[in-house]
């Protein structure tokens, strides 16, 4: 199977920390297959969250706009994904932040990335993430997993408090960020 990725949120409700709803695990899974679309791969992103954001932005994604394969995955991914992913270079999973759908997502990736608000709030919440991984390390010892913080706001304090509890806490802190854009609110 080629690589694959999954991409995940902490399991918490991110509301008590006054970042709303949005934790942008659908943009890092679209943007991560962009990625891949822009290195010459054939792309298959895999929409497993109910919601079906990645298959709603491929919908409307402007003429012309490379849009990679999108489909709809479930709790049997981790079965059915392999046939599915033959002629494909690159397998991104989004998916939603807890339960069957997010296990089997997880055992099929070789690699996870989970979003993590800026704030050290924000990583103390990974710890329950651990479980998760230990887990699913325990019928995949060779996955692969590292955080990338999300909302960041440049130059400001808070993004490096989160990069030092992750790291702190054992994580791969990847370099990249998602910064707080205007342009991703207006888009809601």
């Amino acid at each position: 199977m080629p690589e694959c990725f999954s991409a995940r949120c902490p399991d918490r409700d991110h509301r008590h920390c006054g970042q709303g709803r949005r934790r942008r695990k659908t943009t890092v899974a679209v943007n991560i297959a962009a990625e891949g679309l822009a290195r010459g791969l054939r792309v298959l992103l895999v929409d497993a969250d109910p919601q079906g954001s990645a298959r709603t932005w491929a919908a409307g994604a402007r003429r012309g706009f490379p849009v990679p394969t999108v489909v709809a995955g479930d709790a049997s991914m981790h079965t059915t994904l392999p046939t599915r992913a033959k002629g494909f270079d690159l397998v991104v999973v989004g998916h939603p932040r807890a339960g069957d759908v997010q296990r089997a997502a997880i055992i099929v990736a070789n690699v996870t990335v989970i979003p993590c608000g800026p704030s050290g709030v924000d990583a103390w919440a990974l710890a329950t993430t651990s479980d998760v991984l230990a887990e699913a390390r325990a019928v995949k010892p060779k996955l692969r997993a590292a955080v990338v913080i999300t909302k960041q706001r440049p130059r400001t304090l808070v993004g490096r408090n989160a990069r030092e509890v992750c790291e702190g806490a054992g994580y791969q802190v990847l370099r990249a960020e998602l910064t707080d854009r205007v342009a991703l609110h207006r888009g809601r």
